[in-house]
């Protein structure tokens, strides 16, 4: 076989090779009618070779084949099958790849159609592809309302456009702008909402477009407004309690701490947030380990502590009282991750327990004052009716006797027996504030040089007496027999005080009392007061003695040496005037009496009285008296007095009996002299009825002591004549005389 034999040969091979390649490309391609037809072009060229290598067998060179056109055709045949070969993996790399594209596609689509996450996207805005739940988050029914709207931007509320527009443009130009933002959305039915909204620069259909994934976060972020409301509502409330509040962890460190504990300390806040509690910038150490220790109780017992009374010391020094309540921090889980601590200032609280315990006590010791001031006011009250006759007689029957009587001598011991119970009298009523004053405004400076002299030889000649008088001391309103009093018996404590001698200082000054020193003293009133300061340096009084040293009765001195009513009589002046007393003392180093009295106005002051007195002789007349008294004896004895002097007299025992005597004497009445407080009608009443029958009817009052009733009816008034008991013949002859020579007073 010669070589273009060889080559029909060889080509018709590779013809049918490449018919074989073109009827399995029928079948992977499925493109039957292209194939088929490629296939009978091969095989009709198949054929030609065929016939055309038969006629060089046989011999026929009619029709010679040219040996260079048969060798292009078998180089064609030869490619034609390598291309054929190389086609077939092509195309079936091709529909494995169409395959897993359909595959990817349909994965994509269930994802993106079942997903909660809306998904769109967009080109410059003009929506490509949406999906149901971004249909959903915007109110629209279907993706395909989403991807006719011709602009996403419409779905951007207006407040946001700006900034939304700004980072999709910048990043669809790749610019590197967040992925990532928060914005509001405006949905179908012009309701706004919230979006989170992650954004991805993608390849879609060969060109760049945006992918946003949108989450709807409306109800996120109106729970973060509720928190941030509840949470500021929370630190309101936290910075507006009056009281402090600290919230630790476990390890007692202070995570928050309210307005009011740094406004007390006068701290900023970094001071204490993160500090320890051993580490506090206020707090002695050994507060701040029992605050420690306190919180390690309850971090480690889970229980609440409470604990009523606590001191701690400030960072400016001051001493202040707290009640402080513990209780536990939890997790969810019930474990104890901290501790929260209340604390309330209760320093005032204490303040005023102990004022109050204190003002109680002073109450207590009032009532008991007064008590006994009722019974001993009582007392004298009819003592010094038994005393006005025991005096009275007495003096009469001196008057009566011979001067060189061996009796006259007994008599006038009577006489200063009976003066000298006097004395003891006017302290209980002094004591008893029931005593019959009469006061005028005295200058205290006056009467104390006055007294040097009298003291001094009250006293005795080892103690010597240091009086400063102020300048300019202002008046008091009081009775000059009352500071006579006061003065005397402050001198004599202070003489028994000092047993060996010693140094007696009396000061006055003028003074003003303030809100602060007044509150502890009820019925002293703040303002302008005259002080009146007694010191000894005798041997003080122990504490324990202090609280009852004016009480009646009370003494430390001997059986005899003392009737305890010294200091209770003052007691009573200074109470009686409005005053305040007060003692300072110390065991060994004396004790010093500071007596307060509201000071006069000078527009309000009369002119001085220093307690000078003129004797009174007994002094007569002719005029006509009613004497009504319901003591029998003090009456027997008064109407016998006036009836020496000259004077009519007629009794009665009480009011109703005086006005019948008035209507019967058939005399007229130049004076009505009557006890203050009888049974039935009291003399006050007793004169308004006199005086409404006859209105030139003169009054003379007398008592033993001033009760309720006195004062009630006015009868203790500067312009009111009044004779205290027990009182002498020359007493009562004075007051009568001065009674009738007087201008008429009408009560």
């Amino acid at each position: 076989m010669d070589r273009t034999a060889i080559i029909l040969v060889i080509s018709i091979a590779m013809q049918l090779a490449a018919v074989m390649l073109a009827l399995r490309l029928i079948r992977i391609t499925g493109f039957k009618t292209a194939w088929i037809a490629i296939t009978c072009a091969i095989l009709l060229m198949s054929v030609r070779r065929t016939i055309t290598l038969y006629r060089v067998v046989s011999g026929d060179q009619s029709l010679a084949p040219d040996p260079a056109a048969e060798t292009i055709a078998l180089v064609i045949s030869l490619l034609m099958v390598i291309g054929l070969a190389g086609i077939a993996p092509m195309i079936q790399s091709i529909k494995k790849s169409q395959r897993e594209l359909r595959v990817s596609d349909e994965r994509f689509r269930r994802l993106t159609e079942g997903s909660i996450q809306g998904i769109l996207v967009h080109r410059n805005f003009r929506p490509l592809f949406a999906n149901q739940a971004i249909a959903d988050i915007f109110g629209y029914e279907t993706p395909q309302d989403i991807a006719a709207l011709k602009s996403t931007s419409s779905l951007i509320a207006p407040q946001d456009q700006t900034r939304v527009i700004g980072y999709k443009s910048a990043r669809m130009r790749g610019k590197c702008t967040p992925t990532q933002y928060e914005y509001q959305g405006v949905k179908r039915d012009g309701s706004t909402i919230w979006l989170d909204s992650i954004n991805t620069l993608i390849d879609w259909d060969g060109e760049p477009a945006i992918q946003s994934t949108q989450y709807d976060i409306t109800e996120r972020k109106r729970a973060e407004e509720e928190l941030r409301s509840s949470q500021q509502l929370l630190k309101t409330v936290f910075d507006a309690l009056p009281i402090w509040v600290v919230v630790k962890d476990k390890d007692s460190r202070c995570l928050m701490v309210n307005r009011q504990r740094l406004q007390d300390l006068k701290l900023p806040s970094e001071a204490l947030l993160g500090r320890h509690t051993l580490d506090l910038p206020y707090g002695t150490p050994e507060q701040l380990a029992r605050a420690y220790a306190e919180d390690q109780q309850v971090l480690e017992s889970g229980e609440p502590l409470e604990n009523p009374e606590i001191e701690f010391t400030l960072p400016d020094g001051r001493m202040r009282m707290y009640s402080s309540h513990r209780v536990p921090l939890r997790n969810s889980l019930g474990e104890v991750i901290g501790l929260v601590v209340v604390s309330r200032d209760i320093t005032e609280l204490k303040e005023a327990e102990a004022e109050n315990a204190r003002l109680l006590e002073q109450m207590q010791q009032a009532r008991k004052m007064e008590s006994i001031g009722r019974l001993a006011g009582g007392i004298a009250h009819d003592f010094n009716n038994h005393l006005t006759v025991i005096i009275g007689v007495a003096k009469l029957i001196l008057k009566q006797i011979p001067s060189d009587s061996p009796i006259r001598e007994d008599l006038n011991e009577i006489c200063r027996a009976g003066e000298r119970s006097g004395q003891l009298t006017s302290q209980l009523l002094a004591f008893s504030r029931k005593q019959i004053v009469t006061p005028h405004d005295v200058d205290l400076n006056h009467m104390l040089l006055e007294y040097r002299g009298t003291l001094s030889r009250l006293i005795g000649e080892d103690v010597e007496i240091v009086i400063f008088p102020a300048k300019e001391l202002g008046l008091v309103r009081i009775d000059p027999i009352q500071v006579d009093q006061l003065v005397m018996n402050l001198a004599i404590n202070a003489r028994d005080a000092m047993p060996s001698g010693g140094e007696l200082v009396i000061e006055t000054a003028n003074v003003n009392l303030d809100e602060a020193f007044v509150k502890g003293s009820p019925g002293l009133k703040s303002g302008p007061h005259v002080m009146l300061a007694v010191s000894d340096s005798g041997t003080g009084i122990a504490p324990e003695i202090l609280p009852h040293i004016f009480e009646p009765f009370y003494t430390t001195k001997d059986i005899g040496k003392g009737t305890g009513l010294g200091l209770a009589t003052v007691y009573g002046i200074v109470k009686q005037n409005g005053g305040e007393i007060q003692v300072f003392s110390d065991p060994g180093a004396g004790t010093t009496f500071k007596i307060y009295f509201p000071r006069q106005d000078a527009s309000d002051a009369s002119a001085a009285d220093n307690g000078k007195s003129t004797p009174m002789a007994m002094q007569g007349g002719h005029e006509t008296i009613l004497l009504v008294e319901d003591e029998e004896g003090v009456g027997t004895y008064a109407r016998r007095t006036l009836q020496t002097l000259g004077y009519r007299v007629f009794t009665a025992r009480n009011g109703p009996e005086a006005l019948l005597v008035q209507d019967s004497c058939g005399q007229r009445i130049d004076l009505l002299l009557t006890d203050v407080v009888m049974p039935g009608m009291s003399g006050s009443e007793l004169t308004g009825r006199l005086q409404r029958r006859h209105s030139d009817l003169r009054v003379l009052y007398m008592s033993g002591y001033a009760d309720h009733a006195i004062e009630r009816y006015g009868i203790i008034r500067r312009d009111n004549h009044f004779l205290p008991k027990p009182f002498t013949g020359e007493e009562l002859s004075g007051m009568v005389r001065t009674a009738l020579d007087s201008e008429l007073i009408v009560t």
